[in-house]
């Protein structure tokens, strides 16, 4: 045989790797899908993670052609790759998007828990800022008021008394 001709063995191996690919792949973008659904819902959000997908998808592919095809572009392997996703999407994809909703929904309480106990240390944060800030505030205007009264009172007693203010503040 010449280098360029593939053992039937080869090819079955090949084929079959790709189904697993087509499989992983699948998987990949019920991923993508339960995580764009749960939380983000925009069309760019769904413009976004199909680019995504389809780069990850690509790159993905590509290893595997050159990792287990010594980079050769066969037309079973792309096949191979399709009726593995075809497969898991008749087979086992509800089943996965379930499994992906139950853990994505313990994972946004998770975070929501998280959030609200962080919402509450903030909200007693600022109020002990307020009355820190209150406290400060009313102590500044009664050392202003005393400074200001006692300047006022001097000055006062300089006019009464005839005497000039600086000698006071000397």
């Amino acid at each position: 045989m010449s280098e360029l001709q593939i053992d039937f063995k080869d090819q079955i191996n090949q084929f079959l790797l790709s189904v697993l690919l087509g499989f992983a792949l699948a998987l990949l973008y019920d991923l993508f899908k339960s995580i764009r659904l749960s939380f983000l819902k925009s069309k760019f959000a769904v413009f976004v993670f199909d680019i995504a997908y389809f780069i990850i998808s690509a790159l993905f592919t590509y290893v595997f052609l050159l990792a287990y095809c010594k980079g050769e572009f066969r037309f079973y392997v792309i096949t191979g790759a399709g009726a593995g996703c075809v497969f898991y999407r008749i087979l086992i994809s509800k089943y996965v998007l379930a499994v992906f909703k139950f853990i994505l929904n313990i994972f946004a309480k998770i975070i929501s828990y998280f959030l609200k106990i962080t919402a509450r240390c903030t909200k007693l944060l600022k109020i002990g800022v307020d009355k820190a800030h209150n406290k400060a505030k009313k102590y500044l205007k009664c050392l202003y008021n005393s400074l200001y009264n006692l300047r006022n009172c001097k000055r006062k007693e300089g006019v009464k008394n005839g005497q000039a203010e600086r000698e006071h503040f000397a």
